[in-house]
């Protein structure tokens, strides 16, 4: 394991997020061509470049929020048809996942795609993913189109995250939902990342976005992962969850019982 690779490591321990740098990009490349291809499909386009197709869509048909919601459940489902969402994340970062997770690892069962084109409502509200989800899982969040600023979103690091979520919680310091997402935005960092690297983060941490104000659709893909024997919090485990890796143990114990 290279020093930059411990780096990596020791970083999403202490803040609870990184970017990771795609060792192998294909998966990602092979992604975005394919929700290019079905707006092409869609839509009946002809824009020969993926990645001007995908920050322009909105130039190209007339959307409103419903419409954008019926877009994404069928980008959705084509995109389920011919790629799967957890082996192309691992793939793109299989050092990095395998080094937090362990050999034995279970993955959402359904892909997400997210599509925030300019100016809509389709914004994400301040939150956390935990409880409902495992405190013991890491969100995978795959931008197709380079994000910055608004097109973007916003994290709270792990330690101001639960600084404000015990505040709220057990002192109610705040006063006002407010109130508490004014300090939570305050104490996050815009992130800024390019096609081409994931954003890994815990699911303990607030975060959100909001209206996006750019010129570009924001098209975004997001997973999760978690050691396969962890807690599973309060979804399902059996219609959230699949095995998507098991280690020669694993497996032996499986053939003992």
């Amino acid at each position: 394991m290279g020093m930059n690779h411990r780096s990596l490591l020791k970083s999403f321990e202490q803040s609870g997020y990184v970017v990771v740098e795609a060792e192998d990009k294909l998966p990602l490349i092979e992604s975005r061509s394919k929700i290019a291809e079905f707006l092409r499909n869609e839509y009946n386009l002809v824009d020969p470049d993926d990645e001007s197709l995908l920050n322009t869509i909105h130039d190209c048909t007339n959307l409103d929020d419903a419409a954008a919601n019926r877009l994404v459940m069928s980008a959705i489902g084509y995109y389920a048809k011919h790629l799967d969402m957890s082996e192309v994340v691992f793939s793109a970062c299989q050092s990095f996942l395998s080094s937090v997770l362990g050999p034995d690892i279970a993955s959402q069962r359904n892909p997400n795609i997210v599509f925030q084109y300019p100016l809509s409502s389709r914004y994400s509200e301040l939150h956390t993913d935990a409880p409902a989800n495992s405190r013991y899982e890491i969100v995978a969040w795959v931008p197709l189109v380079n994000c910055y600023g608004t097109k973007s979103f916003y994290i709270v690091d792990h330690e101001a995250s639960m600084d404000m979520l015990r505040r709220y919680g057990s002192q109610n310091e705040f006063g006002s939902w407010e109130a508490f997402k004014e300090e939570a935005v305050s104490r996050s960092t815009s992130l800024e990342i390019g096609f081409g690297s994931i954003l890994f983060f815990s699911t303990s941490l607030l975060h959100g976005s909001a209206v996006n104000c750019t010129n570009e659709s924001r098209w975004t893909l997001n997973t999760r992962f978690k050691s396969l024997f962890a807690p599973c919090g309060l979804k399902d485990p059996f219609s959230f969850y699949k095995v998507f890796r098991r280690s020669s143990l694993t497996n032996l114990a499986l053939r003992s019982q």
